[in-house]
């Protein structure tokens, strides 16, 4: 699983599967800079300077349906403007747990509701931080390495130096010095689970390293994709790791079709079927991940470059889901423009939760279904509607609720 502290992306605000919960990246690499992370010598960090840093953390709660059951209404509340809770901008659920990061910190939580700040046994700004076999790793990084503030970062690191830093309870954390033989100049996307955590990376092509400490890399071939671009997201599962990837051969008009991935042990890879499209073929770009089912979102080529959703439940066999789930979809304005829908789409593993946009798009409506495997939803009576700020692109899933924007959805 992954999540990531500091939110930096494209300002789409898409959160992939919460090995990413939930995350999308730029498609350009960003303005790289030198690392400045923290000394690699090998210690648990205590202390008060630690908790200076980082006195700006606060613990916070998060009210709503018990996690792991099934959601049948949700409250939509304005949050003060001083809430931690505005700054985060993923979650993920791991075996011990769970993990919160976003612009202001990170929190972890063992029931989902009460999320305690790390301060000062995470002395680092900005990290990756993903499921391994041993616990968690955190690939520390210099926070400047990230171009957008909106949502989830794919940093540019030269050389990517990074600091691992590993926890076997989420609480107390050891840095291990340099994550040993990543290469490249920026991380593309992270997915971890018990089994161990794989990354993108990004030079002059497309890399994919494993690990399954997250302090020694390996690097691992990946099948029939492209040299010349890079996969756009991963993430685990259904019990096994998954890419989304440029296939090797572009069609006759130059497009590059999507060709999905998959591995059970994140070392050996295997071809998946593309999903068949009406005309041009698929550019998926986005993985969310549910209990019973997989979901990407991304769009097709041409003029205006229709939305379009998929869904999976292997991550090998996808299949096109042109009505959007439960939203629908609406025609653009203007000719060739496209079509997308009426609303977006989340997902922190467990559940999928769709939330519908008002009529003209400048709102929320507090409208949202869940669904466990991406086909079959069920609507949510709500309360309320949610505080959507133009300048705003945070939604994502928590384990009793959902951060849209300004406000807090309980699920009840």
């Amino acid at each position: 699983m992954l999540v990531t502290l500091a939110a930096c992306s494209s300002p789409s605000g898409v959160v992939s599967s919460p090995t990413l919960a939930a995350v999308s990246m730029p498609s350009a690499v960003g303005t790289q800079t030198s690392s400045t992370l923290v000394t690699p010598s090998a210690r648990t960090s205590t202390g008060p300077a630690a908790v200076e840093t980082f006195a700006a953390q606060q613990p916070f709660d998060t009210p709503g349906a018990e996690p792991g059951q099934p959601w049948t209404s949700i409250a939509w509340t304005a949050l003060p403007k001083d809430s931690p809770l505005l700054g985060v901008r993923a979650v993920v659920k791991w075996r011990g747990g769970y993990v919160a990061t976003g612009e202001t910190g990170i929190w972890t939580s063992d029931d989902g509701r009460t999320w305690t700040p790390l301060n000062a046994a995470l002395p680092v700004v900005s990290a990756l931080v993903a499921e391994t076999t041993t616990g968690l790793v955190a690939l520390a990084y210099d926070p400047g390495s990230c171009s957008y503030p909106e949502a989830v970062c794919s940093p540019a690191v030269e050389g990517l130096a990074l600091t691992a830093w590993t926890s076997p309870d989420g609480l107390t954390w050891t840095d291990r010095g340099p994550a040993l033989g990543l290469t490249g100049s920026q991380i593309a996307s992270v997915a971890g689970s018990s089994a161990g955590v794989i990354v993108v990376t990004v030079a002059s092509q497309s890399a994919l390293e494993f690990s399954a400490d997250g302090i020694s890399w390996q690097s691992v071939s990946v099948p029939a994709v492209s040299p010349q671009f890079w996969c756009s997201d991963a993430a685990f599962g259904r019990g096994r790791y998954l890419l989304l990837c440029p296939a090797q051969t572009p069609t006759d008009l130059g497009d590059t079709p999507t060709q999905p991935e998959w591995s059970a042990s994140g070392l050996e890879w295997s071809v998946g079927s593309a999903p068949s499209t009406p005309g041009r073929p698929a550019s998926m770009d986005t993985l969310l991940v549910g209990r019973n089912g997989l979901m990407a979102t991304g769009w097709i080529p041409g003029a205006g470059g229709d939305e379009q959703w998929w869904r999976s439940t292997d991550g090998a066999t996808w299949q096109m889901d042109s009505s959007y789930g439960p939203l629908g979809g609406e025609v653009l304005q203007g000719q060739d423009q496209g079509e997308r829908a009426i609303g977006f789409l989340r997902a922190d593993g467990d559940r999928f939760v769709a939330v519908a946009y008002s009529h003209d798009g400048s709102s929320l409506t507090g409208a949202a279904w869940t669904s466990w495997n991406g086909q079959d939803w069920v609507r949510l009576p709500e309360r309320g509607e949610p505080d959507w700020p133009a300048d705003t692109y945070n939604a994502v899933v928590f384990p009793t609720g959902m951060l849209v924007g300004g406000s807090w959805g309980a699920a009840s």
